[in-house]
């Protein structure tokens, strides 16, 4: 059953990085602060490439089921720092980036017995 979910946390982990890459849709209003970080941001050119394309490779995996654990650990950092972002600068879009967290947190306790060799 934690499969399907999987498969669905990876697609979705794909849609947002396409999105993020080559479309840009569905970008919201960002407040006075906000703002001057996301530019600060896209002025270093390689930032969001490098956090998009991290998210399509992770959602890759995840959704064929390869090296799951590996994937999220890819993806952790930039869905944290998307959530970080939005929890100190942009308070109105807290649920997409949450739910990105616990859906990456609740698949990593599900595949804990591979981290145990790390941290174990």
């Amino acid at each position: 059953m934690i499969v399907y979910f999987e498969v669905v946390y990876g697609l979705l982990l794909i849609a947002v990085g396409v999105n993020g890459l080559y479309f840009k849709k569905g970008k919201p209003v960002l407040s006075a602060s906000a703002a001057k970080a996301h530019k600060g941001l896209e002025s270093s050119v390689f930032v969001f490439p490098v956090a998009y394309s991290s998210l399509v490779m992770a959602g890759a995996l995840v959704a064929l089921q390869v090296a799951v654990p590996f994937a999220l650990v890819l993806a952790a950092p930039t869905v944290l720092s998307i959530y970080l972002f939005n929890v100190f600068l942009q308070k109105n879009y807290l649920a997409p980036g949450l739910f990105f967290c616990l859906m990456n947190l609740g698949f990593a306790y599900f595949h804990s017995r591979s981290f145990a060799v790390l941290f174990g």
